[in-house]
Formats: C-alpha cells, structure tokens, sequence
C-alpha cells in the first residue's frame, strides 16, 4: 500500500473543527453526494450542507443547506443526513438516520430518546418514496418498544459502523443500544460516560417496497472487560459466508483493563455472535488499540482492509487516538495481518495540541480503485473549542 495524497478538503474556524464525508449514490457510475458539517462543542454540530458531483468526486457543486423533500413524520427531529447505502441489485438508496422525539441535544436524549429510522429513494436522493421507523417485525413491537432490550424513551439505538447489502440482498446495519437495569434506569459503570450492547438490523426488502426488519441476538462484554461495553462494531462478510465484526471496547476508569479492539464472529447470517475475544494479530499477536471508532472496507481487489487505531502502549479510555493505520484482515483466521499495516497518519511536532485522528470515512473510488479516506485532524484550544481540518486521503492498496 502506497499514501498518494494528503490534502486538506473543508477547513474549520477559530471555535469550530470541519468534517466532511462523501457517499456514491448509485450501484454504478460516477454520482455522488459530500456532507459537510462543524463541530462547535463536544458532540455538538451545525446543521450539515450537502452538494453533488457527477464526475466521481473530481468536480463539486456548490454547498446547499440539506433539506428533505418531504415532512419528517410527527414527533420526529432528524439528525444530520444519515448513513448513506446503496442496494446493487434494486439501485435504491437507503439512509440510515439516528432520530429523536425530543426537539433539543444533550445526554438524556440521545441515550433514552434516539432510535432508527429509514428512508428511502429510487433517484439517487432527489426525492424520496417514505420513511419509517424500523421496528421489529411481529406484534410484540411498536413504536414504544421497537427493538428486544429497547423501549423508547429508557434507552436508545445508534448506528455504529457503516451498513451494507450482503450476497444474499440483505441490508446490515450494525447499532448499539445502551443497556437497562432491571428496574429499567440506565445502567452505566463508574467511571464511564455510556454502556452499550452490540445488535445487528437486518432489512429484507417486502412486495410494497418496504424493510421488514429483525435484529441479532445482541454482543455483550461486561465491565469487568470493556468499562463502556461493546461499541461501534465494523462488520464484514466474508468469503467462507461467515461474518466477522470488530469492536470498539474501553478501559475508562479502569486503566488496569488491557484495551483492545474486540473480534465476534456469526456463522448464521448475523443472527447470533461468538463471544468477544481481543483481535490480534495473525499468530494470536495482541495489539492495543483505545476506545475508537475503526472501519472494514471490503475491496474490488478480494482484500479486506481494515483502518483504525494501534498504540504502542496500553491507552487510557478514548486517547490517544493516534496513530491512525490501514492494513489486510487474513480471510480465514479474520485476525489483521501485522506485515500489511501502514501508517496514515500521526500527531506531528507542529501540531498545536495532541490531535484526535477518529469517525473516519473510507471508501473504494470506482475510477481508480483507490481507497479514499476523509478525517478530521481534530484538536482541543485552550477554551475548549473544537479546531480542525477535514482532509482528504488517498491510498493505493
């Protein structure tokens, strides 16, 4: 693997840090859609702004602010534009929205209040056919309990890692859902923000153009191995049928706990999972890795490649989140093969602060096979505020 380019794509404020994704909006060709958005506070964001390329990203139109064509339902506040997926045998777009009954941001709503919903296209965007709430399929759920383990407004669902339409036409959708206590308050370690379990969506599209949904039986590690549970799981299928997905622990208030990134594994089209195990190097080699976000990027090529964090030594909680790295999943033992990693990039002597390098996007560009990668170099000031640039990536695998 080979790093191309390293440009800066959208840049931040003096009281803000610029992020920046970009998603293809059909099974084939060169249409695309990038997303703009600021972070102003922690876990704070601007409204985001949309254009659209017809060249494959080369070209942009200008910046708009994002709106749908057509009327939220009742009670509902969108967030942002979703997660982006394309079904390549239908051609629809599917997006993926975390959503909320509560009109304002903070902490109780987006772990009691926050649920799925899905809305979906056949022009690439332009307008839009419905959107829904997903909810199991069966009698027993409803807008008020739509998942197993989930009731609205005692705890919440997030998507986790990128969704995707496996071999069989099936959509996945990795969530986390933060975990009850039997008395139904929220259940959360000391020393940790949230405690999460891992749950898979599977969509399978029905006769009147609809998903019918039902979820996985859900990953679990306990505090005693993860202090915040299992979180942001990246799922592939891979060539055997199995599926292997990789997870985002923590040791916050527990800096004894070693931190990994975590391996479950389903031999039953994502219904059930093995029992997390720390992912390792091919030989059985640990690694640490903190508490952040990591990607699965099937390639064109037959590989699987895999972005995310390595630390040399043992991280506390989410930090550092740098060295950011990319390297080949071995697709019989799922584990990362230690000779194929390479570095994207690092903290830097003239960085102002020690940067955050997380909640990457990466994707396969269709022209050239180049694998594009746009990241934030996300950083603290003095007074708290978000800095940073959104930069673009571009590797040859």
């Amino acid at each position: 693997m080979k790093l191309k380019e390293q440009t800066v794509s959208y840049r931040g404020t003096d009281v803000s840090a610029a992020y920046e994704n970009a998603y293809y909006l059909a099974p084939a060709g060169t249409c695309m859609i990038r997303i703009r958005f600021s972070e102003v506070g922690n876990d704070i964001y601007d409204v985001c702004r949309i254009s659209y390329s017809t060249d494959g990203g080369r070209a942009w139109g200008a910046d708009q602010p994002y709106q749908v064509s057509f009327a939220t339902p009742a009670g509902m506040v969108r967030k942002g534009y979703g997660m982006p997926v394309v079904d390549p045998r239908t051609g629809r777009l599917v997006v993926l929205d975390s959503t909320s009954v509560l009109p304002t941001d903070g902490m109780l709503e987006a772990l009691t209040y926050t649920f799925p919903t899905c809305r979906v296209s056949a022009d690439g965007g332009i307008t839009w056919l419905f959107e829904d709430r997903i909810i199991h399929h069966g009698d027993e759920y409803s807008a008020e309990h739509p998942l197993p383990s989930v009731w609205t407004g005692k705890n919440a669902v997030h998507y986790s890692n990128t969704p995707f339409f496996d071999r069989a036409g099936r959509l996945i959708a990795p969530v986390q859902i933060t975990r009850l206590n039997p008395d139904g308050t929220l259940f959360c370690p000391p020393g940790a923000l949230s405690f999460h379990e891992m749950m898979i969506l599977i969509g399978t599209w029905q006769e009147d153009g609809r998903l019918r949904w039902e979820a996985s039986g859900k990953i679990v590690m306990e505090p005693d191995v993860s202090t915040r549970g299992a979180v942001e799981g990246a799922v592939a299928e891979m060539p055997d049928g199995r599926f292997m997905m990789v997870m985002r622990g923590s040791n916050a208030g527990n800096p004894a706990l070693p931190s990994y990134k975590w391996l479950s594994v389903s031999a039953d089209g994502c219904r059930t999972w093995s029992t997390p195990r720390p992912w390792t190097y091919t030989g059985n080699d640990p690694f640490h890795s903190p508490s952040s976000y990591s990607t699965i990027v099937p390639h064109s090529n037959g590989r699987y490649y895999w972005v995310g964090n390595i630390c040399a030594e043992n991280p506390e909680g989410n930090g550092p989140d740098y060295p950011v790295f990319i390297g080949t999943i071995d697709p019989q033992s799922f584990l990362l093969e230690r000779d194929s990693i390479m570095e994207i990039d690092t903290c830097r002597e003239d960085d102002p602060a020690p940067v955050h390098l997380r909640n990457f996007t990466v994707y396969e560009e269709r022209s050239t096979g180049d694998l594009v990668m746009r990241m934030t170099r996300l950083w603290v000031d003095n007074e708290g505020h978000m800095r940073g640039d959104a930069c673009l990536y571009r590797i040859a695998p």
